[in-house]
């Protein structure tokens, strides 16, 4: 899975290389960073006649998350694997915790006698509002 794409000069995609390669190219400057995720090079020199093989994205659809995989067609082999977190269930916490929160504070407002919501509304004048 530790394979970086890269492209050529023309940025057409060429067949992922070990990241090995890939810094041999980096250090003899026969290639540029062009991306940092997913990690990809940009070839120099060009190369018109390379033959590429074929890649196919695989996607595993979850409740929670989705994976994503580019694997070699010919060989099988996984070139590339991520992992996508869904937040649906985090903003439906999120927005519960503040429907609570919300009612909590407005039923201990509405529990303070009179006299005490006046002494509290001198004293922090932006939490509670004034009484009516």
């Amino acid at each position: 899975m530790s394979k970086v794409f890269v492209l050529d000069t023309e940025k057409r995609p060429l067949d992922p290389i070990h990241s090995a390669q890939a810094r041999q190219l980096l250090r003899n400057q026969k290639a540029a960073v062009y991306r940092r995720f997913p990690f990809t090079i940009i070839l120099k020199d060009s190369s018109p006649d390379a033959v590429v093989q074929a890649l196919r994205l695989k996607i595993d659809p979850g409740a929670k998350f989705t994976g994503f995989s580019i694997v070699n067609d010919v060989s099988g082999e996984v070139v590339f694997a991520a992992e996508l977190q869904h937040r649906g269930f985090a903003i439906r916490e999120s927005l519960t915790s503040r429907r609570q929160l919300r009612s909590s504070t407005s039923i201990i407002i509405k529990a303070l006698t009179p006299a005490l919501l006046r002494s509290l509304s001198k004293t922090l004048p932006k939490i509670i509002p004034k009484p009516s």
